[in-house]
């Protein structure tokens, strides 16, 4: 059983991610970048506490750097981390919303 699910806000923002990079330089680029940010994620299910706690953002929401991304995550109450966003390290992150 997977330790963390992801929300269809964080497949969304991976899909729009994906496609600026594959167009601006490659398929191959794009898939290495979605696969670094996507390999964080069995990480943060291991060691939920590795991300910057960030409470300005909402309860137990936490971030973590991959790149210039960062992928922004919850842990419920039986431990399991679901992943809320991915977004990019300029964007304005106090306009998250799922």
């Amino acid at each position: 059983m997977s330790r963390y699910t992801v929300s269809p806000s964080a497949i969304r923002d991976l899909d729009e991610i994906w496609l600026y990079i594959a167009r601006k330089a490659s398929v191959e680029a794009a898939e290495r970048v979605v696969d670094s940010i996507t390999g964080a994620f069995v990480l943060l299910a291991a060691h939920p506490g590795a991300g910057r706690h960030r409470p300005n953002l909402g309860e137990g929401i936490r971030s973590f750097p991959v790149n210039n991304y960062r992928v922004y995550y919850r842990q419920d109450k039986r431990g399991r981390v679901r992943i809320l966003y991915v977004r990019h390290t300029a964007r304005d992150e106090e306009k998250l919303s799922e």
